[in-house]
């Protein structure tokens, strides 16, 4: 309707043979006609992805998160809306992500603020402290196969393996999973054919654990999880 009343405008102006100036309002984005931000979308209507991230031993957690409008465009905050992790607002979006560092914490209060419907709240665990129970820091490690053992099993999270290396300038990597935290995952020859031994490269592996779920309350829909990981660094040998 807007783009037709100017149009008619313009030719009006033409015709009286005057000039006209035309301004073109803001789309609902707030960034003109093909921007790719939204500033006008309750948050009951928007998809969150959140992650809270952690490596054993750190006392801070890393949040990331993005805010997404049913045209899949980046949400800006406006006044009286946030999201909160423990009490810590997030900070954004910078480059279409929202961050925050927060205190370590054996769970976090996801809490949603949406001046149409108030403050809600959802909770999930983080996975507990573990540790890499073989093979031992600095401890040999076969590349025709081994396997990882990890502490506190729980069948309810999911683990995911980053196996990376940097020989002769360049670096590799190779991920498995996500899969059940049974405790132990065996890696064949097949999995470690990228890597190369010698006696000046190591292999660093990451255990990630990791609680899930996709039911956030105050959000249309997403993901929530809580990622703690143990890293171990082994000395690959034939």
């Amino acid at each position: 309707m807007f783009r037709r009343t100017a149009l008619l405008m313009l030719l009006v102006g033409f015709a009286m043979g005057g000039s006209c100036t035309i301004s073109i309002a803001p789309d609902d984005d707030g960034n003109g006609s093909g921007g790719s931000g939204s500033s006008g979308t309750t948050l009951d209507q928007t998809t969150l992805s959140l992650s809270i991230s952690r490596t054993v031993g750190d006392d801070e957690a890393e949040v990331l998160a993005t805010i997404k409008d049913s045209r899949n465009r980046s949400v800006t905050l406006r006044s009286g809306q946030a999201v909160e992790v423990n009490s810590v607002a997030l900070d954004g979006p910078t480059g279409g992500q929202y961050s925050a560092d927060v205190a370590a914490g054996s769970e976090y209060a996801v809490v949603v603020r949406e001046p149409t419907i108030g403050v809600q709240t959802t909770t999930i665990a983080s996975p507990a402290d573990f540790e890499v129970t073989s093979h031992a820091e600095n401890a040999t490690a076969s590349l025709s196969g081994f396997t990882l053992e990890w502490s506190g099993a729980d069948e309810s999270q999911q683990v995911t393996l980053k196996l990376s290396q940097t020989a002769q300038g360049s670096t590799r990597s190779e991920t498995f999973g996500p899969l059940t935290d049974d405790g132990s995952h065996t890696l064949a020859a097949t999995d470690l054919s990228d890597f190369v031994h010698g006696t000046n490269v190591t292999l660093t592996i990451e255990i990630t654990k990791t609680r899930s779920t996709t039911n956030i309350n105050g959000v249309k829909s997403g993901t929530l999880s809580a990622d703690l990981t143990a890293t171990r660094t082994v000395v690959p040998r034939p």
